[in-house]
């Protein structure tokens, strides 16, 4: 194998380089995952992170119903491995959830690191693409919470090296284990699906030029098949058992929401932007283009290492795409798998810049100045009142919450769930939203606390606690309160027809003004949610 600038043969032989490929995954491994452990999380969360809290705890009962809506957003191989760490007696249980997502980002670093050595033979390159993704903004906060995306990035990086493997031997176990990966990659997350289509137009090309047989491609599609079976098998099952193909389907690949590329829109296309400036406020992300330009052109290398590198832009481009187009509220979370393939691309394409010392030393310090970026964005931004965020909870400053990726000792959801089941009765309901209702959850099911406060999420819900006495006045059966009242979804039928007022960390609400109204209320309610 030549180098990847195309320049004569290679400094290391590729055997050489496969030798020494192990002790140094091994120590790219070891140095991120001492980096993300000592940044981790080290309690429960909210939104996705609490979520995913959540579900591990419960797993592997998923407490979906009988015709859940948002399939899509079960990843069950992450659950899976989740839990089994879970059980691992060392620390608490939130911190073992989150240190998940530390072991997958410590791999992809890794893996990436390692593609970097297999494609340039140099040590330089491949500290510069560790460095750039490790301590990159995204996959660094998501490699510190309990998240699904830094396994995506892993299962990513690990498809390549299979591409690596079957280049360099040719054997066809290689993409056996290149389609089962993939397999449990869509399993995991289905944005993985767009690799793919990347990896069967790849394996077609083979086909077609004689470099696998027919029964070599059926092979690696029935592996592929029985990787995603964490996944297919689950959507199968809540099809039989609702009957409704049609819905589960729908559930299983849009989901809930069902935002996508078509929504695309031009703050879609800003956002997206914006997301790649936060992971790259040293514009480090210039070199990925002569990178993937040198990578796509055959020169110097034999038709399988061709494909190899043409495979890995041809993933690059397609998961930048998607996530640039992306319609979410968290578009920036998708950027995740794009980043860890950009590394590479950043490593080939800084290989003239680095052989030169001075600027080798330049290239290093771009790569670890969004450190110090990090870490006073948040107090900048403040200070010249740049309002980002218009969402505050208590315990919790959003500017540092969103833009700085480390964790270390953040226990603000901690604080403020004891804070909130002090304040509230033993038997009281707790109205919280979608993004809050976890951390209770997990501190109820795993700690015990306040086992006789009922969580609910959806405000129709609240019906089964009215009340009217013998005088007719309305009231409550249990005492009412809510998290965050002052959010702009706070559900607006309890605004208009209770008195809310704040409690400590917590709002109270009063009784209705007129219950056959509310009641009423919370039925058209209850219908909106049924017909979403």
């Amino acid at each position: 194998m030549r180098r990847a600038d195309g320049s004569g043969a290679d400094r290391t032989s590729g055997a050489s380089l496969y030798a020494g490929g192990g002790g140094l995954w091994l120590c790219l491994f070891a140095a991120a995952l001492t980096l993300f452990t000592f940044t981790l999380a080290p309690d429960i969360l909210m939104m996705d992170s609490g979520e995913y809290q959540a579900a591990v705890s419960r797993f592997p009962n998923l407490d979906l119903g009988d015709a859940p809506r948002d399939l899509v957003r079960v990843h069950p191989v992450y659950l899976a491995v989740a839990k089994l760490v879970s059980l691992v007696p060392v620390g608490p249980f939130a911190a073992r959830v989150n240190f998940v997502s530390a072991l997958f980002g410590a791999i992809a670093v890794a893996n990436a690191g390692l593609l970097v050595w297999l494609l340039t033979g140099r040590r330089d390159a491949v500290v510069l693409a560790a460095l750039t993704l490790s301590l990159g903004h995204t996959l660094w906060a998501f490699a510190v919470i309990a998240e699904v995306m830094t396994m995506v990035a892993a299962i990513a990086t690990a498809e390549l090296l299979c591409w690596s493997a079957w280049a360099r031997t040719g054997r066809s176990r290689w993409l056996l284990a290149l389609g089962l990966i993939n397999g449990l990659g869509v399993a995991t997350h289905l944005q993985l699906g767009l690799d793919t289509i990347v990896h069967a137009i790849a394996c077609a090309v083979l086909l077609v030029r004689g470099r696998i047989r027919g029964t070599q491609a059926a092979g690696i599609a029935l592996a592929w098949m029985a990787g995603t079976l964490p996944y297919s098998a689950m959507v199968a099952y809540y099809a039989v058992h609702s009957g409704d193909w049609a819905g589960t389907l729908a559930s299983a690949t849009r989901g809930e929401y069902g935002a996508g590329p078509q929504h695309v829109r031009a703050w879609t296309l800003a956002r997206g932007g914006l997301s790649l400036l936060l992971n790259y406020p040293t514009l480090l992300i210039a070199p990925a283009i002569p990178g993937a330009a040198r990578l796509w052109s055959r020169r110097g290398r034999s038709a399988e290492a061709g494909l190899l590198a043409r495979v890995l832009v041809a993933l690059a481009f397609v998961q930048w795409s998607f996530a640039m187009t992306y319609h979410v509220p968290d578009q920036y979370s998708f950027f995740v798998p794009f980043y860890a393939l950009a590394a590479v691309l950043i490593g080939v394409g800084s290989l003239r810049v680095l052989s030169r010392p001075r600027w080798r030393w330049v290239l290093y310090g771009l790569a670890v100045l969004p450190v110090g970026v990090y870490a006073v964005a948040p107090d900048v931004l403040r200070r010249v009142d740049v309002r980002l965020f218009t969402r505050a909870l208590p315990h919790r400053d959003p500017y540092a919450f969103f833009l700085r990726p480390w964790k270390t000792g953040d226990r603000g959801q901690r604080w403020l769930v004891r804070e909130v089941f002090a304040t509230i009765e033993p038997d009281a309901v707790l109205l919280c939203s979608p993004t809050t209702v976890s951390m209770f959850e997990v501190a109820q099911r795993v700690d015990r606390l306040a086992p006789g406060v009922t969580l609910v999420v959806e405000a129709h819900r609240l019906a089964a606690f009215l009340r009217t006495d013998a005088g007719g006045r309305p009231g409550w059966t249990r005492p009412v309160y809510a998290i965050d009242a002052a959010a702009k979804d706070f559900p607006c039928v309890v605004r208009e027809h209770c008195d809310v007022e704040p409690v400590g960390g917590v709002w109270r609400i009063g009784a209705p003004h007129d219950p056959r109204a509310f009641a009423e209320a919370l039925r058209v309610e209850q219908d909106r949610v049924l017909r979403r």
